[in-house]
């Protein structure tokens, strides 16, 4: 599930019965190491139950190669009714199930590894968030905008911190939204969310696909320019939140110490086999995107969803564990 959309929007939730609330959306992501995806999907709501189709098609990266550059239909049924989470593979016609408290396990464990994870051969560690200095700006269009039939505000927040050692060391934080009060079942996916938020005892930055690993440092910032953008009222119809981190190219922090190291042992050598001092390189800084997500609506609705939706498909096998 999105989760990301939630935190895009109204802050209220509205008294009314509870409708079913479809939704149709295309999205592009950015993740890491992971890789660049596309996908296009469907969500799919009642007041305790949500199933997200999508096709994913991986276009960069570590996943692009896991995937052998093919797309990935899945769905992920979650019933809250049920106590239960149904991860469903169309391709090889299989499911597997976990309980609410396994899947939130499951997600903690996948945290601490993002967060222990070695860091690439050509990035440096981030500095202590301590060691940057903050500014905030609101830089939202104040003219609405019609997207896909709805008339829509902007919210557009960028936080920059820059490091105070180094001045080319910045981390650039944005979220640029384009909200409307007038997509039907806003507030039904809110109150759903909430439940299930609630249910797995996380937040909505903890079950952002990527958005996790990127906020280990950053948590307070990230958080800060989420909900500066809830200023804008409705849902996403079109959202970009986005991590950058302008840092020194080069080997990795630990590479650099290890080598360091040797080349103090070969000076200790004698007959001069110690290694010729290299020549000073010039520092290069690169704009490396941490997390990335846009994200289109392209239709919405509260139609009654049709039971099935939230049900394994005939003659889908469950995977043993």
């Amino acid at each position: 599930m999105h989760i990301l959309l939630s935190t895009l929007l109204c802050l209220l939730i509205a008294g009314s019965a509870f409708a079913d609330v479809k939704r149709e959306y295309k999205s592009k992501s950015t993740i890491g190491k992971l890789g660049t995806n596309e996908s296009t999907g469907t969500d799919y709501f009642t007041t305790d139950k949500h199933n997200g189709e999508s096709a994913v098609k991986w276009t960069g990266g570590f996943m692009k190669t896991m995937a052998g550059g093919k797309t990935v239909e899945s769905s992920v049924i979650t019933r809250l009714d049920r106590d239960s989470v149904w991860t469903v593979d169309h391709s090889k016609k299989s499911y597997s199930v976990m309980s609410l408290a396994e899947f939130r396990e499951q997600l903690k464990k996948g945290m601490a590894e993002a967060e222990q994870a070695e860091p690439e051969e050509d990035d440096t560690t981030a500095a202590p968030p301590d060691q940057y200095e903050w500014t905030v700006e609101d830089l939202s269009d104040t003219n609405p905008k019609e997207i896909n039939g709805w008339s829509c505000r902007n919210a557009h927040v960028v936080a920059t911190g820059v490091n105070k050692q180094d001045p080319n060391d910045k981390v650039i934080i944005t979220v640029n939204n384009w909200n409307s009060e007038a997509v039907p079942g806003s507030d039904q996916i809110m109150a759903y969310t909430k439940k299930y938020l609630e249910a797995l005892g996380l937040n909505d930055i903890a079950m952002t696909e990527g958005l996790m690993a990127a906020a280990f440092l950053y948590a307070d910032k990230i958080e800060e320019v989420l909900d500066k953008a809830k200023e804008a009222r409705g849902e996403a119809v079109e959202s970009v939140v986005k991590v950058e981190h302008n840092r020194l190219k080069g080997k990795s922090l630990a590479k650099a110490a290890k080598e360091g190291a040797a080349d103090e042992l070969a000076k200790k050598v004698p007959f001069g086999l110690g290694k010729k001092k290299k020549q000073e390189e010039k520092p290069e800084y690169i704009l490396k995107t941490v997390f990335s997500s846009e994200r289109s609506l392209l239709s919405a609705s509260t139609d009654a969803v049709d039971g099935s939706k939230f049900k394994i498909p005939a003659g889908y096998k469950l995977k043993k564990k």
